[in-house]
């Protein structure tokens, strides 16, 4: 099944919107989004939200309304489970940014104590870090575009930022993902991410505004909806 936002080819997921292109190969976690291309230009090796850690196996992947689900499992000994979900959600006609990504990490396992490693990697190349907010969020321009990329405090570990050099330069992102050290049976820990894409000229201002109103909304309660506002 397809949504009109992604189509399905095996294990691959393609997002193609009208000034954003992307792919999730779901059998390589770690190199999250990739083959993305921005107002027509490809952002050559750019990787965002990679989930890496513990190593897992695809076990389903399915289009739910407009969401694309992704299920892995560790297999024993560790026999954990993480959920991912992607969500799209594209500017209504006045608005001026370009696409935004959502996302949704959820685990569990069935072991009584599970030492859990779970992190959000991304690498941005070509990009300059231009603002932070409350260290969690990160606005980057790029050569004719900007993104920002926020992980909900609440969810986090801690955070580094790594470069090579102060402008157009590679960017590492690292989120280590949950305060806990350990998982018990019968819990689920869940993280929200998110990767917004927005025209050079962008309003501070607005990407300020819009880390706020992420870090404000209430929790997703399941997978069943995304836990983000459109």
């Amino acid at each position: 099944m397809n949504s009109k936002y992604w189509l399905l080819d095996g294990h691959v997921a393609r997002l193609n919107l009208p000034r954003l292109s992307l792919a999730f190969d779901a059998d390589h976690l770690a190199e999250g989004l990739t083959k993305i291309a921005v107002l027509g230009q490809p952002w050559s090796n750019g990787r965002l939200l990679g989930i890496t850690g513990s190593a897992t196996t695809l076990t389903d992947l399915h289009i739910r309304g407009d969401d694309l689900i992704a299920v892995h499992e560790t297999g024993l000994p560790d026999a954990a489970r993480v959920d991912l979900l992607w969500h799209v959600a594209q500017p209504a006609a006045e608005d001026p940014w370009i696409a935004r990504i959502d996302l949704l990490v959820s685990v569990c396992t069935d072991q009584f104590d599970w030492r859990h490693d779970v992190r959000l990697e991304s690498v941005l190349p070509e990009m300059t870090l231009i603002e932070k907010f409350d260290s969690l969020g990160n606005l980057f321009a790029a050569k004719g575009w900007s993104l920002a990329v926020m992980v909900h405090p609440a969810d986090l570990g801690h955070h580094e930022l790594t470069t090579e050099a102060e402008t157009f330069a590679t960017c590492y992102l690292r989120h280590p993902l949950f305060r806990t050290e350990c998982l018990e049976k019968g819990v689920i820990l869940r993280a929200r991410a998110r990767a917004w894409f927005l025209p050079f000229d962008v309003d501070r201002v607005a990407v300020s505004a819009c880390f706020a109103e992420f870090v404000a909304a209430d929790p997703p309660l399941s997978n069943s909806t995304s836990g983000f506002s459109a």
